[in-house]
C-alpha cells in the first residue's frame, strides 16, 4: 500500500467501508432466512444463537434480529410475507451505502416518530426525507 498515490489510498478506503457496509446488510439477510424458517439451531432462542454465534452481547443480537425484521423483512413459517418498513434503507445498507451505525441512527429516528407523522415520503422515489416518516 505504501505505493498508492494519496487519491488512490482514500479509494482504498472507501472500498474497504463499503465491503463492511455490504457484510452487514448480508447478515442482515441471512438473519431474515433464519427468522423466516423458525430456526433456532438447537437454542432456547434465535437471539441467543445469534449472540453466540458472532460473539456479540444479547443487547447487539437483539439489535441485529430488530433491523433485520424492520430492513429486510421475512415471512412467518407459514409462508405469509412480513414487509420490510424500512425496505429502502434495506436496499441501501445491501448495496454498502449505509453503515451499521447509519442504520442505527435511521432506525431509532423513524421509529421514534409520532403516530400522527406521515409513514411515506411524498416524492415518488422515497429517497428524501420530504415526509417525516419517508420510508428510507
Amino acid at each position: 500500500m505504501w505505493q498508492l498515490t494519496g487519491e488512490e489510498l482514500r479509494d482504498e478506503l472507501r472500498s474497504a467501508e463499503r465491503v463492511l457496509n455490504r457484510a452487514f446488510g448480508r447478515s442482515l439477510q441471512v438473519i431474515s432466512e433464519f427468522l423466516a424458517r423458525g430456526d433456532t439451531c438447537g437454542y432456547s432462542s434465535f437471539r441467543r444463537y445469534v449472540q453466540d454465534a458472532v460473539n456479540l452481547t444479547d443487547t447487539d443480537a437483539r439489535h441485529r434480529i430488530t433491523y433485520a425484521q424492520a430492513l429486510i423483512g421475512t415471512r412467518t413459517v407459514t409462508g405469509t410475507v412480513m414487509p420490510a418498513p424500512l425496505a429502502e434503507t434495506g436496499r441501501a445498507v445491501v448495496e454498502g451505502v449505509v453503515s451499521p451505525k447509519q442504520v442505527e441512527q435511521i432506525h431509532n429516528t423513524l421509529t421514534d416518530l409520532p403516530d400522527w407523522t406521515p409513514r411515506r415520503s411524498p416524492d415518488p422515489g422515497g429517497a428524501g426525507l420530504g415526509g417525516r416518516g419517508a420510508a428510507v
